[in-house]
């Protein structure tokens, strides 16, 4: 009974877990409760068209800004915290600017690539989501060290509420993919304005040349030396499955593949996301103050997010081809197939990802690093493999959701003896 009770929450951190939830939720459930109406608006080879843009925009993402923004947590002076947000920002300036020369560059074989005109016609769209979501990821990091929990969630809701409506209207106005692209941009771009007028990051942000910037730059160099390229591993071992998934299959097949990713994500992220962001939080000052409080939180937090995550993930194993077919239609029962065989990996990935910051905190980012070639590879085998074959998409599916399992629950154990070892004062004192 006692390690039952000390899963509960406490009353602060339930505060901080609501503040965030609450705008998350009701952004991300206008989101869901559209979807059944948004679903028989577009056809899946366009969300296929989607799919492929976000993946795509999640891979630049996580080299928008070197990483730096993922150190503003960590400086216990708040005017060396200012100066990585401006370190932050200047740098996805200039990401943002390459990525726009390359994709511009690179349109028509990444059209062809995925048998895709449109997308190769709209990738304009992928740059102009890119600054919106780099603004945001930064913002938001500020936003917790200040413990803005509220503003978060209130970015959260207006993103996700916008997304919804702009899904519908481009929908009866039959925009088709362009409508879904720019649905997606317009949502980011709102969430990040409120971000900033909330935060007044214009007062906040040092000049670019302001020594301060300077030397924030350097004294994180591991950020964009071992964070970064780690960071656009990790992504691309996100994103890489349904880009491969389209390329081997089609982009119908990764339309339904993406629903189901995004239909589960949704409610299972507004907790997870919420949970992790305050973790991240409460994390980051102990690693600064308490390292021997880090084991007992990031157990807490796991076996939290682990029980939380089991009734949803049994009752898609159970039903979910029938309740994707009555909710989105009979064309959408193969995404419930998907789902209901990733409903084992659902657990582990939603146990794990919204913790996964923490081997960035305790700048073990190396480990971090192996991890994220060890996972990209397996999940390009499971489908890069089962096509070479000549299997089917749902054997696809399968060893990918098998793979997927197996980098979880290895993340999650290298983590725990990474947190072991900081809490021990023997292996502090040998690091260094």
């Amino acid at each position: 009974m006692r390690r039952l009770l000390k899963l509960i929450p406490t009353r602060a951190s339930t505060g901080k877990v609501a503040a965030v939830a609450l705008g998350t939720g009701a952004g991300q459930g206008m989101v869901v409760l559209a979807s059944p109406f948004v679903t028989r608006l577009y056809s899946a080879t366009e969300f296929g068209t989607l799919a492929a843009f976000a993946s795509l925009l999640g891979i630049a993402l996580a080299a928008a800004s070197l990483r730096y923004e993922r150190a503003i947590l960590l400086p216990k002076a708040d005017a060396d915290a200012r100066a990585l947000t401006g370190v932050s920002l200047y740098v996805a300036v200039c990401t943002g600017l390459a990525t726009a020369l390359v994709l511009w560059l690179a349109s028509d074989t990444i059209a062809a690539t995925l048998d895709s005109e449109e997308l190769g016609r709209f990738l304009w769209t992928v740059p102009a989501a890119l600054a919106a979501a780099a603004v945001t990821q930064v913002s938001v990091q500020w936003a917790l060290r200040k413990e803005a929990y509220t503003v978060i969630g209130g970015a959260r809701f207006a993103e996700g509420g916008a997304k919804a409506l702009a899904q519908l209207g481009f929908g009866v106005a039959a925009f088709g993919t362009l409508g879904l692209l720019l649905a997606e941009v317009g949502a980011s771009a709102l969430g990040a304005a409120f971000l900033w007028i909330r935060l007044r990051l214009g007062s906040v942000v040092p000049g670019p040349m302001a020594p301060s910037v300077r030397a924030m730059m350097n004294r994180y160099w591991k950020f964009p030396v071992y964070t970064a390229p780690g960071s656009i591993l990790n992504a691309a071992g996100l994103q890489l499955p349904t880009l491969l998934l389209a390329t081997a299959y089609g982009l119908q097949v990764a339309g339904l593949y993406a629903l189901g990713q995004r239909v589960v994500s949704a409610p299972l992220g507004l907790v997870g996301q919420a949970i992790g962001q305050v973790y991240v939080g409460r994390a980051a000052d102990a690693v600064r103050n308490s390292p021997e409080r880090v084991l007992g939180l990031y157990l807490r937090s796991t076996a939290r997010l682990c029980l939380f995550a089991i009734p949803p993930a049994v009752g898609l194993g159970l039903f979910g081809p029938d309740l994707f077919a009555y909710v989105f239609g009979p064309q959408w029962r193969d995404s419930g197939v998907y789902v209901q065989i990733f409903a084992v990996a659902m657990v582990a990935q939603f146990t794990v990802v919204p913790v996964s910051q923490t081997l960035v905190l305790l700048e073990r980012q190396e480990l971090q690093l192996a991890w994220d070639v060890g996972r990209l590879v397996l999940v390009s085998l499971a489908v890069v493999g089962t096509a070479m074959r000549g299997l089917s998409p749902t054997t696809a599916i399968g060893f990918l959701a098998a793979s997927m399992l197996l980098a979880y629950v290895v993340l999650w154990t290298i983590t725990l003896v990474a947190i072991r070892r900081l809490a021990d004062p023997a292996s502090r004192d040998h690091d260094t």
